[in-house]
């Protein structure tokens, strides 16, 4: 449930809030089933196991939640589950008034669908933070889930507890909300930087190691060539950088690097301590 890592002077905890089943050839549509079948490692009889990732950050006195997962639900599939995020914070020592920032990477339900706890926002004390395209793609309707993403984002602005990027933002002392738009009309993934050290939260932009080498598209991206190309560049500029990657939904923990072996990127896991 809940990883550990160092990035400089900071402590970075990667959080699983839940994990379902997935179809891997529906959830990635263009993906080539060769690849599956000589990639056995990844599946459970032919499922996928999708994490609902999200990442705490302990920076100096500040806690930032970089998304909260998809919160309680009732309709999971059989196995599944989530709305452990709250259970992993008490694990630490952390209550919901300790968190001083919810830094979103966008509004799909299973990056916020923490944010809220009856009727309230969840972190009392935090400033949540998104891009104002983000925003205005969900106020506009398009999204089947706009109205349940817009009650909660409501109940977050009306509580005065909402701050809107319109441009790559720092948001606190080492940490940067980066524009990395396609999977979402307003997505944005976060930078971390201490020290000499550098971890990159990818939010969606990648939902599976595979992607390092298969420049796939998910059923979810909404603009699609737009999610290939940020795909494409991020891993272009992260690739034997040494820079962590972070993402919500690979195998836990979901942190490692992405290497150049024989010409193609290949993701690589990166050490981290498991705390329960």
């Amino acid at each position: 449930m809940i990883w550990e890592t160092a990035v400089g002077d900071f402590t970075l905890y990667a959080i699983e809030d839940g994990w379902a089943p997935r179809d891997p050839h529906v959830m990635f549509e263009d993906s080539d089933p060769a690849v599956w079948d000589a990639n056995p490692q990844f599946l459970d009889n032919g499922v996928l196991r999708v994490s609902f990732g999200c990442f705490l950050l302990h920076a100096g006195d500040d806690l930032t939640l970089i998304d909260t997962g998809l919160g309680p639900q009732d309709d999971l599939p059989e196995g599944a589950n989530s709305g452990l995020l709250m259970k992993a914070l008490d694990h630490l020592g952390i209550g919901p008034g300790d968190v001083s920032k919810v830094v979103h990477t966008h509004l799909h339900p299973d990056h916020m669908g923490g944010d809220v706890s009856d009727s309230a926002p969840a972190f009392p004390n935090a400033s949540y933070w998104t891009h104002q395209k983000e925003l205005d793609f969900w106020r506009s309707g398009e999204h089947p889930a706009s109205e349940a993403v817009m009650a909660d984002a409501n109940v977050i602005h009306d509580a005065g507890q909402l701050s809107l990027i319109t441009a790559d933002h720092q948001v606190a002392h080492g940490l940067t909300m980066i524009e990395s738009f396609g999977h979402t009309p307003g997505h944005t993934s976060i930078l971390i930087a201490s020290q000499s050290q550098r971890a990159y939260i990818a939010g969606d932009i990648t939902h599976h190691p595979l992607q390092a080498i298969h420049n796939w598209n998910v059923v979810y991206d909404v603009d699609k060539a737009a999610a290939a190309s940020t795909r494409a560049k991020v891993f272009d500029q992260l690739a034997d950088s040494g820079v962590l990657i972070a993402a919500g939904h690979y195998p836990r923990p979901g942190v490692g690097r992405i290497v150049t072996d024989e010409g193609f990127r290949v993701f690589t896991p990166a050490p981290a301590r498991r705390i329960v």
